[in-house]
């Protein structure tokens, strides 16, 4: 059986990272001998992937420079409601496309316009929820409710709600078609070049970061380092983009942005890799139903991991069901030196950390399983009978839909 899948998307399936990559690796991972894939996109055209026929959607052009201003959120209102994009060039290019199933990624301007085309045209619709997205929009205090509402309404018209972890799939509500899908992963790693078993508890304990440096992250980044710049035997080295920030450079174990195949080994000749989650109360939502993809990532390398984050977020989650990481869900960065040195002074559990690290990327973490999963997904919604679920029309303001998902 062969099948032809329409991406309709803000999120570009690029090597960029995070979604863009999950997406990338998932449409790579599909068969060519029974899916035909295109791309519809709007805006600019410099960064498109170049293995998919790309198609543009016709768009209000919008001066950049009118978005560095006091009328940028107002602006944004616009833009991430999707008003600037045609529905008339979307649903001309849907028709000519004739698509058996359209793929979309709850995330940017084109998210509010594809339940309404699927529904148009009659086509089943599968859709990544990989963050909360109004949670993320720059826009004013009725343009993020309306936002809200066009994020329930494409929850409610997807045949799969492919969600990142099991608090999205919550947050959603029970009223949405939710499916766990974890990130998918690159090509499995090798085993640690410093493996846990067998260290000494005089060596030097070597923890490990790869990741945002901005904002709350950076921050505990940050706090981290000037706990252990005096410690001798733990060393801590991590790598991410500056943002330009001059301080990083002449920071303690910064190692730079480290291009993915000098990451990876990077990351292999360390002891134990670390996972930080938000704790700023504003965030708690954010942390709970997104995943953090460095932690499949690591789980590939079969080293042990630490996760630094609240009780609530998806990380920990995860590892008290997975008992596979060892937890630290206190805020204060003394809490995770305390941790550390428990650590150094016992490499049998680090050890069986890592075992268990290891046995988690066999599990859910397995980058095949994952893939096999998602081409169920996207073939059951293309093969249905009904081809759309009992959704409601979507033609106005959905305040009524806003109910199935939690606040």
């Amino acid at each position: 059986m062969s099948y032809k899948l329409l991406v309709i998307s803000s999120v570009l399936p690029t090597d960029a990272g995070g979604g863009e990559l999950v997406l990338r690796r998932h449409l790579l991972g599909l068969d060519p001998a029974h899916w035909k894939v295109d791309l519809i996109f709007a805006g600019q055209s410099g960064s498109l992937p170049t293995e998919w026929p790309c198609h543009r959607v016709s768009r209000f052009p919008l001066p950049e420079r009118l978005r560095r201003t006091r009328l940028a959120p107002r602006l944004n209102d616009q833009v991430f409601s999707g008003r600037l994009v045609s529905r008339a060039s979307l649903s001309r290019l849907v028709a000519e496309l004739e698509p058996d199933v359209i793929l979309t990624v709850a995330h940017g301007e084109l998210a509010p316009l594809v339940a309404w085309v699927s529904q148009a045209r009659a086509i089943p619709l599968v859709t990544l929820f990989h963050d909360w997205w109004p949670d993320m929009v720059p826009c004013t205090a009725s343009g993020c409710e309306r936002v809200a509402e066009q994020f329930a309404e494409l929850s409610l018209a997807s045949a799969a709600a492919l969600c990142v972890c099991p608090g999205m799939a919550e947050e959603l509500g029970t009223d949405c078609r939710t499916e766990v899908v974890y990130p998918i992963p690159g090509s499995r790693g090798q085993p640690g070049s410093r493996p846990a078993l067998g260290r000494s508890d005089r060596e030097t304990l070597r923890l490990a970061y790869s990741g945002s440096l901005g904002g709350v992250y950076g921050k505990m980044v940050g706090d981290l380092t000037a706990q252990l710049c005096d410690d001798s035997q733990l060393d801590f080295r991590f790598s991410g983009p500056s943002n330009d920030d001059p301080h990083w450079a002449a920071t303690p174990g910064y190692q730079g942005r480290l291009p993915s195949d000098h990451l990876r080994e990077f990351l292999r000749q360390q002891d134990l890799l670390l996972v930080t989650m938000s704790f700023e109360p504003q965030d708690q939502r954010r942390t709970r139903t997104s995943f953090p993809s460095k932690l499949v990532e690591y789980c590939q390398t079969g080293l042990p991991i630490l996760i630094w984050g609240p009780e609530s977020c998806s990380a920990v989650r995860w590892s008290r069901q997975a008992d596979a990481a060892e937890v630290v869900t206190n805020a204060d960065p003394q809490a995770v030196v305390e941790a550390l040195k428990r650590l150094r002074g016992n490499p049998g559990w680090l050890a069986e950390l890592a075992r268990r690290s290891a046995a988690s990327a066999e599990r859910e973490f397995h980058p095949a399983q994952i893939q096999k999963q998602f081409a169920a997904s996207l073939a059951a919604a293309a093969s249905s009978q009904s081809r759309m679920p009992d959704a409601p029309h979507f033609h106005h303001h959905a305040a009524s839909q806003q109910g199935s998902l939690r606040r």
